[in-house]
């Protein structure tokens, strides 16, 4: 990383204020504001912008050093090829831009250019069954074969067999983290993760600087849906986090998919409300899903 670059100076003062507003972009997003407002210059060097912050927010400046420094250390594990992108720029996707709630900067690590790809999101239960993840993979591998990038969330399960079906398809796949690129979740998933990144591309929205929170897992759900063209649930519960995904994905106006096995289980009531839903249809095979989505697509330029 280019540690003298104005976007790595600004991007290390705004992380340095969200570590101090415990990791929260919804109170630094504001606090960055009001200081572009008053004229500061967001992307000086920190050493010359500490006691201007400190008298207006009431920051004690050596600990607003001190956390920069501290931040600055987490920086710098990132690799020399891992890339940021800032909401606005014409590098951050355009699926994302218009999103409520898009973060500030994305982190990237791999092939940038798979953001500017049709793609269609996998995802399903960490506690999958076999069949669930036999079919996964095998819809994550038709998928792929027909140009299309798969994305999933790396999670155990689902997510998992979704990443290496498109592996094993010969084909990229985006895993979209809800860690930082310098931590992997699960553990066991490491190795699969540096695939992705040397074979397609990893995104996170949470910097070095950021501790590892069981929300940030669902935080990251609406990045996923924003940036691909629907979403197919493969497997999922009651109380699974698919759900959450699938409430972002309607709301930005995606699809929704749900697949076919769902909608014939009566032990699950979820499938049935989302299928009364505008966007929402049952699936059983890729070819279903993008004929479907061309129809739509047709439907609409008519």
């Amino acid at each position: 990383m280019d540690f003298g670059s104005v976007l790595l100076r600004e991007v290390l003062n705004y992380y340095t204020l969200h570590k101090l507003f415990n990791f929260s972009d919804r109170k630094t997003k504001p606090v960055f504001g009001v200081l572009a407002a008053k004229g500061v210059d967001v992307a000086g060097e920190m050493q010359d912008l500490a006691k201007e912050i400190s008298l207006i927010f009431s920051i004690d400046d050596e600990v607003l050093m001190e956390t920069y420094e501290a931040v600055k250390k987490d920086f710098r594990r990132l690799g020399p090829g891992d890339r940021i992108i800032k909401k606005g720029t014409d590098q951050y996707p355009s699926s994302l831009r218009g999103v409520r709630g898009a973060p500030p900067y994305l982190f990237l690590r791999g092939n940038a250019e798979l953001l500017q790809k049709k793609a269609i999101s996998v995802i399903g239960t960490r506690r999958a069954s076999q069949e669930g993840k036999e079919t996964a993979k095998k819809l994550a591998g038709d998928l792929a074969q027909e140009g299309v990038v798969v994305v999933s969330g790396l999670s155990r399960g689902i997510d998992t067999s979704v990443h290496e079906g498109a592996l094993e398809s010969g084909r990229p796949t985006i895993a979209v983290i809800g860690t930082p690129l310098t931590k992997a979740s699960p553990k066991e998933n490491e190795k699969l993760q540096e695939e992705i990144a040397k074979r397609g591309l990893v995104i996170s929205q949470f910097p070095p600087s950021a501790p590892t929170r069981k929300w940030n897992f669902p935080k990251r759900n609406a990045v996923m849906s924003a940036i691909s063209l629907a979403t197919a649930i493969v497997e999922a519960g009651e109380t699974s986090g698919s759900l959450i995904q699938a409430d972002h994905a309607l709301k930005q106006g995606r699809k929704v998919f749900i697949h076919e096995t769902l909608a014939k289980n009566s032990n699950l009531s979820w499938p049935e409300k989302y299928l009364t839903r505008e966007g929402v249809h049952k699936f059983a095979s890729a070819a279903e899903i993008l004929r479907l989505l061309n129809e739509n697509s047709a439907s609409m330029d008519g």
